[in-house]
């Protein structure tokens, strides 16, 4: 029996890169440190919550092209829905309400039809908008340049807080001023004005742990991948220039023919300064300088309580996103999921204190925005903040590609921000994942005997 591929980090992109590989009739060993697999994508318990929860809520796009195949093979599509035509309830600060439209017109007319008729702007600023939308599908633009500086010079304030800023949140979950516009460009070009339709947003059917950490854990298993959860690596052997085998902080060692390393750039960078002669797999990364973006979501359940739409975009607000897990997940018990504007989030408040903070501070602007939950009896609220949602890619690496191979010719890395086109997104961790298999098979590491 020949020593296994081993793939570090059970999120999408290490799923992706399994499922890759099991064509090559090799033995796969899928390693995550969590209890559970799918990473970000995945669904909590606590105590006093009647219904699992997500890691936070989760848009999709159905021009997700690599994604919606993969869920495809893995038999989970049916589990997502993009609604059609695409449509985008608004409330603006001032409590009107609007919907943004996806008109059912080849794109990007479809996205430009959409902003000209969206009534919470002034006829000038959807012009304006519009011409910045043109300008960015189709111009070079400077790699140094951030998403905010570059709005402020193709727009007024009007268009950046009720439109821009919202998108570039949802879409890249980071302020504008962190993220090279060169990402709102390529979310512009892949995600909403691509192919006949543009993308559509779409939803997951039911919790994301039940899709990812059990569906797709399921089929991993079923087509021979053999799933370690609650293992976390903690070195490497290295012999004559190649890793033969990954050391496990419980002591275990696991033989090894190649390894897909699937990790985020900090965990990577613990990892990698666990081997030795760590500096020619670091450097050209720049691991130590990556940030990350937090994600603060609240959850509430009640015992009854009115529907809201979907989704629901409160822009100016500290909640900025709402979403009704009623009808996304059409159970009546599910809660509805904030996502709230809350970057300075402290670190050490009481249960108490914090409960009194949403109570003084979220729900009441909840209800101003949507009246019909203002007498609401919550019976129950989940704050999590996920810490690291999103890596933030240093500004000396803005414009430059980072290469998944490395100075160890068996050893192949993954993950949502290495995707040579798009910013981390679920598309551009499959997409990574799927590349990171074919490099291995390409380069015949896992089949030469």
């Amino acid at each position: 029996m020949p020593d296994p591929i081993i793939i570090i980090g059970g999120g999408i992109a290490g799923m992706a890169a399994a499922w890759r590989l099991i064509p090559t009739g090799l033995p796969v060993t899928l390693l995550e440190a969590r209890p559970r697999l799918g990473g970000r994508l995945d669904s909590l318990r606590a105590a006093g919550a009647p219904t699992p929860f997500d890691n936070g809520p989760h848009l999709f796009l159905s021009s997700y092209v690599r994604t919606r195949r993969l869920l495809r093979e893995i038999g989970l599509e049916r589990d997502f829905d993009y609604p059609w035509p695409g449509r985008l309830p608004v409330i603006g600060p001032q409590g009107r309400a609007a919907i943004l439209w996806e008109w059912p017109l080849p794109a990007p007319f479809n996205f430009s039809a959409g902003l000209l008729s969206f009534p919470l702007l002034s006829w000038k600023a959807r012009n304006r908008a519009v011409l910045a939308a043109r300008d960015l599908l189709t111009g070079p633009l400077e790699a140094e340049v951030s998403a905010a500086q570059w709005l402020e010079a193709h727009g007024e304030a009007e268009e950046r807080g009720l439109f821009w800023e919202p998108l570039v949140r949802a879409a890249l979950n980071a302020p504008s001023e962190a993220v090279p516009v060169r990402d709102l460009q390529v979310i512009l070009r892949e995600g909403f004005a691509k192919g006949l339709t543009g993308g559509r947003l779409g939803h997951a059917r039911r919790p994301l742990g039940k899709i990812f950490g059990e569906g797709m854990r399921r089929a991993l298993e079923e087509a021979g991948v053999q799933v370690l959860t609650g293992h976390t690596v903690g070195g490497a052997e290295i012999t004559a220039g190649r890793i033969t085998s990954v050391k496990l902080r419980n002591g275990r060692s696991l033989p090894c023919r190649a390894v897909v390393a699937a990790l985020p750039p900090w965990a990577l960078y613990d990892w990698l300064r666990t081997l030795p002669h760590p500096t020619p797999l670091v450097a050209p990364l720049h691991l130590e300088a990556w940030g990350a973006q937090s994600l603060v979501s609240l959850f509430l359940w009640a015992g009854q309580r009115p529907w809201v739409e979907p989704w629901t975009s409160l822009p100016g607000r500290r909640a900025a996103w709402v979403f009704d897990y009623t009808r996304l997940w059409g159970d009546s018990r599910a809660p509805l999921g904030l996502i709230l504007e809350w970057p300075d989030l402290p670190q050490s408040q009481t249960a108490a204190a914090m409960r009194g903070f949403v109570a003084r501070e979220i729900l009441p602007e909840l209800a101003a925005a949507l009246p019909q939950l203002s007498r609401v009896p919550w019976r129950a609220w989940k704050l999590v903040r996920e810490r690291r949602a999103t890596p933030l890619r240093p500004r000396a690496l803005w414009g430059h590609p980072l290469s998944p191979t490395t100075a160890l010719p068996n050893l192949v890395l993954a993950g949502d921000w290495l995707d040579p086109l798009l910013p981390p997104t679920v598309e551009a961790a499959v997409r990574s994942g799927e590349a990171a298999g074919e490099k291995i098979i390409m380069q015949k590491i896992a089949l030469d005997k």
